[in-house]
């Protein structure tokens, strides 16, 4: 005893639903992976910006040690922190406070860059969950196309290769239909 035609079709018709069902699970799947790198990379950006803090706080403590070694050393040398000693100290100031805001720069570019990470991986997510609902509809459409071929709908449909168009066969007589 054979298939019937409904039992193929029901077969076909679960068979697309399943396919479609899996096709969603990977694009979601896929979506909430590309979310969670996105919160990762964020959560790396807002460390960054804390350890570039950080480093440049410690290097503008270490800086006034620097300068207050200085101050000492001309002190004991019997010298007053004015003309070329001031001008020392000052420099060092300025070359300490240029360095700090360097290294804040830093920490802001690799922020960046992890945010753009971020941004691209959250649109990975959107662009995964959107292919996952395209496979399932084409899915769907490939097991209607099937049904239709197979005569479901009544006569097989038929396409003319010239011109494109297709007709409909059934009880019904001939529909034309336009061309893909």
């Amino acid at each position: 005893m054979g298939i019937t035609t409904t039992t193929a079709l029901i077969i076909m018709g679960i068979s697309a639903a399943a396919s479609a069902a899996s096709a969603i699970a990977q694009g979601e799947a896929e979506a909430r992976a590309a979310e969670f790198n996105a919160s990762i990379a964020e959560q790396q950006a807002a460390r960054e910006q804390e350890i570039a803090a950080r480093d440049a706080a410690e290097f503008g403590r270490n800086a006034d040690r620097v300068m207050s070694s200085q101050r000492a050393l001309f002190a004991g040398s019997g010298l007053e922190v004015t003309g070329s000693a001031l001008g020392v100290v000052t420099d060092t100031a300025g070359e300490a406070a240029f360095e700090e805001l360097n290294i804040l720069a830093g920490g802001d570019a690799r922020a960046a860059g992890l945010r753009l990470q971020a941004k691209l991986s959250k649109q990975r997510g959107k662009n995964a969950r959107t292919a996952g609902f395209l496979n399932a509809g084409t899915s769907v459409l490939g097991a209607a196309s099937q049904a239709a071929g197979s005569g479901f709908f009544g006569k097989p449909a038929s396409v003319t290769p010239t011109t494109g168009s297709f007709r409909f066969g059934g009880a019904g007589g001939q529909r034309q239909g336009g061309g893909f």
